[in-house]
């Protein structure tokens, strides 16, 4: 264990930025907040569900709808290719 002088990412509060820009992101692609729920969304036409915690994200949809679902969302956060779980 060690004293943390510097937030990791270089602000007291880089995380808290970070979560306002990314579920801001998501809101803006369509997703719907999961009431009682920090960080999980969902989009209930297509039955699909993602999480999002600090820089992971899950998502869980239908295999047909994955491009259409994710393309939005790298469009506006830089995201690595997914994997399957």
């Amino acid at each position: 264990m060690c004293l943390l002088v510097l937030a990791l990412y270089g602000h007291e509060d880089s995380g808290g930025y970070w979560e306002e820009k990314s579920h801001g992101d998501i809101l803006a692609c369509g997703w719907q907040k999961v009431e009682g729920r920090r960080g999980v969304f969902q989009k209930t036409k297509e039955g699909a569900a993602l999480m999002c915690y600090v820089d992971d994200f899950k998502m869980a949809c239908k295999v047909a709808d994955k491009g259409r679902l994710r393309g939005p969302l790298r469009e506006k956060i830089r995201l690595a290719d997914p994997t399957p779980a």
